[in-house]
């Protein structure tokens, strides 16, 4: 049976899962590497290696093997319908310039590590009328320092787990810049994401958590994404159904 990323974040209630902070690590590095490898092997800048990067089009198999899906079909889509239904065509870049890149799957990929550490479905990849402009609500958390309040409370029960997810943060508002040129590669980010440790066995579950642990200072212990790339998420219009 394949499963996939969607139904691990929508499905509350008391038969739910839990979504736990190791989990959603382990699929923030999954992915990381798989878009790494068809970057790797992408010879062409203007080309977009994935192009419809989202929490659909990663999946479990039945042997809890995370795997993503749908991948380049950008060449063999016509334009038009690309524009409408591809989650690269969404980025700020497309919105503004009509164009996308390599580093339009970097930004795809940022807007997936928000879902994963927010909970929440962003509005370019949701079904018309929900979901949420992602990366403009993170923005204004941090704005009005309430950063906190970001982190889905599924992921803020495991004692250790607060820097691996500052640290992802400032990962995924790095990749969600609103200038491609600026973001960085997938070679970076993939290393970057690599780095975070998981939460050994020995922390205490359901945790009670303090969150005023976190700080918006503390988005700047990571020297290798600048804290001034918080000041470049810009809201997107987007409509449509993906």
């Amino acid at each position: 049976m394949v499963t996939c990323l969607t139904d691990f974040m929508v499905r509350r209630g008391q038969n739910r899962v839990p979504f736990r902070w190791n989990s959603r690590l382990a699929v923030a590095q999954a992915v990381a590497r798989a878009l790494e490898h068809l970057h790797l092997n992408t010879k062409t800048e203007t080309m977009v290696p994935h192009g419809n990067l989202k929490s659909t089009n990663v999946l479990y198999t039945k042997n809890n093997t995370i795997v993503v899906s749908d991948y380049g079909l950008a060449s063999i889509i016509a334009p038009p319908i690309a524009a409408q239904r591809m989650v690269s065509y969404k980025s700020p870049e497309y919105q503004n310039l009509r164009r996308v890149s390599k580093k339009s799957d970097v930004w795809s990929y940022g807007s997936l590590l928000l879902e994963l550490l927010t909970g929440r479905i962003p509005s370019h990849t949701a079904p018309e009328g929900n979901g949420v402009d992602i990366c403009s609500w993170v923005h204004r958390a941090v704005r009005e320092e309430w950063t906190a309040e970001i982190f889905d409370h599924e992921i803020c029960t495991r004692r250790g787990s607060c820097e691996g997810m500052l640290s992802l943060l400032q990962i995924a508002i790095g990749c969600c810049d609103k200038s491609p040129e600026k973001r960085p590669d997938m070679t970076e980010v993939a290393k970057e994401v690599a780095n975070i440790q998981a939460v050994g066995a020995e922390a205490d579950d359901d945790f009670s958590f303090d969150r005023s642990s976190f700080t918006d200072d503390s988005l700047s212990t990571n020297p290798s994404i600048p804290t001034s790339n918080i000041n470049n998420l810009e809201k997107t219009s987007v409509q449509g159904r993906i």
